[in-house]
Parts: C-alpha cells; structure tokens; sequence
C-alpha cells in the first residue's frame, strides 16, 4: 500500500514539473504545407516547403493527388502542387520566425465559403500534422516573413507572393 502511494504521489509530481516547464516555442515542425482559400480568378498551386524531400513528396501524395479534379476535370495527379525543399538552417528559421506557434487552437471554419481570403496551413512533422486556417492580415505578414528566410530560392519567393496578391487586392479594399 506504501509503495503504491509512494508511487502515486512521483507520478503527481513528475506531472507537476512537467506541466511547470515551458512550452517550445514551435514543435520542430518540418514541413509546411500553405494552400490559398478564398476567391481568385485562377487557380493558385499549393506550396510545401521541407527539409525533407520523402516528406514532402508523402504529404503532395495524400493530400493534393486528386484534389483539383473537381475543378479541372479528370484526375491529374499532384503534379500541380509545388515542392520546395530548403536546408535545415534555412527550415530552422522559417519554422522559429515565421510560423504560428505550437498553441495551434485556432478554430478551422467549418461554416461554408469564405467572405474572405486567407491561408490553410498544415504543420507537419513525420505523418504527424496540424491543420490551421489563418485571415489575410496574417497571411501577408507570415508570408513577408517565409520571403525573407528563402530569399536564396527565388522561384519559392515568386509562387508565394503571387498567393499574397488576391489577400492584398482584398486588405487593399477593406482600408
């Protein structure tokens, strides 16, 4: 009976310390999946950034293979999705500077079309993600920040600003 009280009250306090300790600021996260949502009048390509090319070809696979069909008609494959693979050093200042933190409890909308533009983010480590839907005003100030981390990729810095043009166009109309 000692013992297991005894073991009780390490568990407890183990718990106690851990929740004590602070929180990372960002789980290292190493692929970043950013989909457009909102209006446009052409469609806007899918970006991943990773340090990791399986990862990244994994996640284009799963999660864009068939998805513009809708759109385009028959299943053309993820081809229309683009991969950036950056070095660690560069990964590392994206995922520290430049993407939401790990408190990812922002609500996804469930509520139909949007009003207005912004961006889907998906925050993966391994087959592990997060899904976060953010407001134009963020989205610009996020991928200003992502332009200047990969401003060594110029062709990563072109696909992503022309995702910020129809969020500006909208934050433009709305001043």
């Amino acid at each position: 009976m000692t013992e297991r009280l005894m073991g009780m009250a390490a568990m407890m306090l183990i718990s106690v310390i851990g929740a004590g300790l602070p929180a990372q600021s960002n789980p290292r996260y190493t692929t970043v999946l950013i989909e457009y949502v909102g209006k446009s009048d052409r469609y806007l390509s899918p970006i991943i950034i990773s340090s990791s090319a399986d990862e990244a070809e994994w996640y284009k696979q799963k999660l864009f293979s068939c998805r513009i069909s809708a759109l385009m008609g028959p299943c053309l494959g993820p081809g229309l999705t683009e991969v950036y693979i950056v070095p660690e050093a560069t990964w590392a200042e994206i995922a520290d500077k430049s993407l939401p933190k790990a408190d990812l409890k922002r609500p996804v909308s469930n509520d139909g079309p949007r009003r207005w533009p912004g961006l889907r983010l998906i925050l993966a480590r391994g087959h592990d993600f997060q899904e976060v839907t953010i407001d134009a005003e963020e989205s610009v100030l996020m991928l200003g920040e992502i332009k200047k981390q990969v401003s060594a990729h110029p062709l990563l810095v072109s696909e992503l600003s022309e995702i910020e043009v129809p969020m500006n166009v909208y934050l433009k109309q709305q001043h």
